[in-house]
This record gives C-alpha cells, sequence and structure tokens, in this order.
C-alpha cells in the first residue's frame, strides 16, 4: 500500500488533473486482467504446491544421478529455481528446452548427465502442472506477452504509465513493460520510469535528473 501511494503522489506530481488513476496500480499479473479483456491469470501453484509436483516429477523422471538426492528439499528448490529461470526467458517452454538439449549435446560426461537429467524433471513437471490446471507465474507472464505482442495497439490503457521501484528486469517483464509503454505512447499518452536510489551509480541519477 504505501508503494501505491508512492507511486500516486510521482503520477501527480507530473499531471495537474483529476481521476488520472481510476486504476491506481497493477502488478505484472494483473496488468492483463486490466489492459486485456480476454486475458485472465489461471490458478497459481502455492510454493508448498510447487515443491510437491517437483518431489514427483523427480520420481517419475528417475534420474540415476539425482536418486541421491532427490527426496532433499534443498534440491528440489534448486531444481524449481532453474525451472524459474528458464520460464523467465520469455521463450515457449517447449522452444526453451529445444535449446537446451541441443546446448547438452555439446557437453561431456557429469555435465551433460545432469543438463539432461533436469530436461527430463522439467518435462515431468510440466506435464503435472498442466495435468493439475496449474500455471506458474512466469507462465502467467509468457502468454501474457504473447497477448500483447498480438494486438499491440488495440489496448485499453490509459493516458499514463507509472512504472516505479524497479531496478531489474526478466526478459519476460521487460517485454511486458515495453508492449504496455509502446500502447500508451502510441495514444499521445506519457511514460514515467522511477528507480531507487543507488549510490553505486550516481551518473545514472545525474544523467536523468
Amino acid at each position: 500500500y504505501s508503494q501505491a501511494l508512492h507511486l500516486q503522489r510521482v503520477a501527480l506530481s507530473r499531471w495537474d488533473a483529476r481521476a488520472i488513476l481510476d486504476d491506481p496500480f497493477a502488478t505484472f499479473t494483473s496488468a492483463g486482467d486490466r489492459f486485456l479483456d480476454d486475458f485472465r491469470v489461471r490458478a497459481l501453484p502455492a510454493p508448498e504446491e510447487r515443491d510437491r509436483l517437483m518431489e514427483e516429477a523427480t520420481r517419475r523422471a528417475a534420474v540415476p544421478v539425482f536418486e541421491a538426492v532427490r527426496r532433499r528439499s534443498g534440491f528440489r528448490a534448486r531444481l524449481l529455481r532453474l525451472v524459474k529461470e528458464v520460464k523467465q526467458s520469455g521463450r515457449p517452454v517447449d522452444d526453451a528446452c529445444r535449446r537446451l538439449e541441443v546446448g547438452a549435446r555439446e557437453l561431456a560426461g557429469d555435465a551433460r548427465e545432469r543438463l539432461e537429467g533436469f530436461l527430463a524433471v522439467f518435462a515431468e513437471y510440466e506435464a503435472l502442472l498442466a495435468h493439475a490446471g496449474l500455471e506458474d507465474h512466469e507462465d502467467s507472464l509468457r502468454r501474457l506477452l504473447e497477448h500483447l505482442a498480438a494486438r499491440p495497439r488495440t489496448l485499453h490503457m490509459p493516458r499514463a504509465l507509472v512504472v516505479d521501484g524497479f531496478d531489474d528486469f526478466t526478459p519476460v517483464e521487460q517485454g511486458i513493460v515495453d508492449a504496455l509503454a509502446d500502447a500508451v505512447t502510441h495514444r499521445g499518452g506519457e511514460v514515467i520510469v522511477t528507480l531507487p536510489w543507488d549510490a553505486a551509480r550516481p551518473a545514472l541519477f545525474a544523467a536523468s535528473a
């Protein structure tokens, strides 16, 4: 809530107008519901449910190199983090996995065995997600980006877009921000991006002051 109030103050400092914040703020996952009539976020698994799905995925994949550690929650957490990083690229999962398969063939020994094992577990995890009618947060963002790309300038956009409090983006998040910004500016609106102060990068803030 405090961040929403800060966003409001930033926006109102730039426009002397009322009612510009009828939709005061959106997260990445709610942006689709707000700006696209036919987009809805599907059911997202809780962290505990993701762990259970990964536990079952490792059991089904039966990767020999993972057998000694697959029952450890810390190992499953690492696999889930790798899944997250792959999905944050914004590429369809099938395409991302094909690229990883090509990369695995260029490896040798334990490195190849582990990457191919991860891909086997990943495939089982995705099948379990689909069977349960769930999607990861990153899946919803990728779908949103695909929807935005399919109709870049037919969105129900406000005339002001404020991106507040971020200091980095994943590729899929960057794609979403770019698409929304393009839709706003195409209608003559304005985009403001605020950055948290970083003492290690004073030149950036001096240049944008």
